[in-house]
């Protein structure tokens, strides 16, 4: 389950494409972790002229697990994927998801 705080100071079109990615990783990441609940903080920080910098962190809450990871970049979907990946990656390591051999006896 996905919260989100900081949508108002975006368009609904980036609205649209935050949460459709949002709810795609959020699968993803339910199946290794079934219990997470998630919480997306999202920045449109505005610079001088047209352009906008995002920035996105990703809170995680799970009885064995709590963190956050933190993203900025200037295109909206990028932010969002390496964030989203960014978690993938600290949840393999800390929960040791792939990799992991079972001890020989």
């Amino acid at each position: 389950m996905i919260t989100f705080s900081g949508l108002k100071d975006f368009t609904e079109k980036e609205v649209l494409v935050i949460k459709e990615i949002s709810m795609h990783y959020d699968q993803k990441i339910t199946k290794k972790v079934p219990n997470a609940s998630f919480h997306l903080t999202c920045k449109a920080i505005k610079k001088e002229g047209s352009k906008k910098e995002y920035s996105f962190i990703v809170r995680v809450n799970d009885p064995s697990v709590q963190w956050s990871t933190k993203s900025e970049d200037w295109d909206l979907k990028r932010a969002l994927h390496k964030v989203f990946t960014n978690a993938e990656n600290r949840i393999k390591h800390q929960l040791k998801l792939e990799g992991y051999k079972k001890p020989r006896r």
